[in-house]
């Protein structure tokens, strides 16, 4: 439960997100990435440890979710946690954008908000992405209704839907449901 929800609250904060096995962060193959989250991984191999310090080592940053997160090795023998800066949050302390962005706080975050609300939107697919010298900003809401959002950071802009055609201004983006929107 806590990989679906991280997962999904990483996706509609605008994040690409991956997945990183223990092997690949052993073999130093692991995708090449600012924030490692563990999600309740309480049980890990022995050899874990080592290698998240290895991957803070280079700046990168670990947030392990849940109190109990590396508490056991593969045979429940009790285990240290990395030898490097760890962010812990509670058990169950997440379960917002909100709280997930504040856990996360030194890293910047696009942000998408629902106008309605004024508060980060939920339920809407998203991502910015650098083409050049152009943004491309692809939009997907997930929500059974339809939902008017805005990217305050450049609300005063306009866009164009590349797949409609339309003209669109960036203070009110109107998003139906499951109909993509690629800006």
């Amino acid at each position: 439960e806590t990989i679906r929800s991280l997962s999904a609250e990483l996706t509609f904060m605008g994040e690409n997100v991956t997945f990183v096995s223990e092997r690949q962060l052993a073999e130093g193959k692991a995708a090449k990435v600012q924030w490692l989250i563990l999600p309740q991984a309480t049980h890990v191999l022995a050899s874990t440890p080592a290698a998240l310090a290895r991957f803070a080592k280079h700046g990168r940053q670990l947030l392990l979710v849940g109190t109990n997160c590396l508490s056991r090795d593969e045979y429940d023998r009790p285990l240290s946690r990395p030898n490097c800066p760890v962010k812990v949050v509670p058990d169950g302390s997440l379960g917002s954008i909100e709280a997930l962005q504040q856990a996360l706080a030194s890293s910047p975050f696009p942000e998408l908000r629902d106008v309605s609300t004024g508060k980060p939107a939920w339920g809407i697919e998203f991502r910015v992405l650098k083409q050049g010298r152009t943004l491309l900003v692809p939009l997907d809401n997930f929500n059974g209704e339809a939902r008017t959002v805005c990217l305050p950071h450049w609300a005063k802009d306009s866009a164009v839907d590349l797949l409609s055609g339309q003209a669109v201004e960036l203070k009110a983006i109107a998003l139906q449901p499951m109909v993509p929107r690629l800006l």
